[in-house]
């Protein structure tokens, strides 16, 4: 890869990462203020259980489809 593409591939990395953060935290509000108060599961509430156990499963799967299709192993030192 020429320095040009690296360029661009980082880019690219840093925009989905970007995107990826911004839906966690979009779960996370959803998860946390969304769901019914009056909801429980296991004695804990259901809001609890979506907005911690969830979001880190929900994190975990985006992380691994990030690595898997978006980034790329590549030298950053010039040829």
């Amino acid at each position: 890869m020429n320095y040009k593409e690296k360029f661009i591939q980082m880019n690219k990395e840093a925009r989905y990462t970007a995107y990826i953060t911004i839906a966690i935290i979009a779960f996370w509000w959803i998860m946390a203020f969304g769901i019914s108060e009056n909801a429980y599961f296991l004695s804990l509430p259901l809001w609890f259980w979506g907005a911690c156990i969830g979001t880190y499963f929900f994190t975990i799967i985006l992380v691994w489809l990030l690595i898997k299709f978006v980034f790329r192993n590549f030298s950053l030192d010039d040829n």
